[in-house]
């Protein structure tokens, strides 16, 4: 789901569209009375059907009757334009009506977690960029930071233009210091993370969790009647973490976090498992 700001941006943007061509629609209507005007006036039984300009003689009337014919035209575009636009705002409407309700129905013991989630998040991914700067100026100042040209020297050395076969050992040579160099760059990239787009990223992940938390609570006890029974705790890496009984209009469920992580794809993080009780 998009955030409720991104969503009445692109509404705006919308908005901002169909005045701006409703205006330029206005231009043009103006522009075809002119021209349909001028081409009766100089005698032409102007038909408006967009084909006086192939019917006028070659002078001043067919002049007057290409203009109207291609205002004409632009009008029809325009009335397109504005169409797919007020179709695309009442989608953006709908959406931010849906996003919002889906919001409001969110139990407050739920929100709370969010914006704490948050704020772990924030802290550690910036934990993460500092600790990444260091690495990154560690390796630079050891001669260890591998380039484009430290990759074209290596060529040059192992001379792999004149091996032919992919399962010579010099191959596995370059292969693992461009692996190097790219595990180098994702490095670099956290290292230069800035702090509005560490916020944005953790207030995204921690609203995506939210939601999906809630829609499984939801799938399990209908709506929430009772979240007093949980609780906000520091859990492992010092996150905040959700535990405890969320009660329903269709039952009870458990709800259970816990951090995980997997071998070089997976990054670490939070886990939140739901139980029917």
């Amino acid at each position: 789901m998009r955030k409720i700001e991104t969503i009445k941006n692109d509404i705006a943007k919308a908005e901002a569209r169909i005045a701006k061509n409703t205006e330029t629609r206005g231009r043009l209507v103006q522009r075809f009375e002119n021209a349909k005007a001028r081409a009766i006036k100089l005698g032409w039984d102007y038909k408006g059907d967009g084909t006086d300009s192939s019917r006028a003689p070659l002078n001043a009337i067919y002049d007057a009757c290409r203009s109207a014919d291609d205002a004409l035209e632009y009008i029809g575009n325009k009335d397109r334009v504005i169409r797919e636009d007020n179709e695309k705002l009442a989608r953006l409407t709908q959406e931010l009506k849906e996003t919002t309700e889906r919001l409001e129905a969110i139990p407050q013991a739920i929100k709370d977690y969010e914006i704490k989630l948050a704020d772990s998040l924030i802290a550690d991914r910036k934990f993460r960029r500092t600790w990444a700067q260091g690495e990154v100026e560690e390796l630079k100042e050891k001669g260890e930071w591998i380039t484009r040209e430290t990759l074209s020297a290596k060529w040059e050395e192992l001379d792999l233009g004149n091996v032919r076969h992919f399962d010579d050992p010099k191959w596995d040579i370059y292969k693992r210091l461009k692996e190097k160099k790219g595990e180098q760059e994702a490095l670099e990239r956290v290292a230069k993370e800035t702090d509005e787009s560490i916020e944005t990223g953790a207030k995204l992940d921690a609203r995506s969790l939210v939601l999906d938390l809630n829609a499984r609570v939801s799938a399990y006890v209908g709506d929430a009647t009772d979240c007093s029974g949980l609780k906000i705790t520091k859990g492992t890496h010092g996150y905040a973490v959700l535990n405890g009984i969320v009660i329903g209009t269709e039952g009870r469920c458990e709800v259970k976090s816990k951090g995980v992580a997997g071998y070089n794809i997976v990054r670490w993080h939070i886990r939140v498992n739901v139980y029917r009780i």
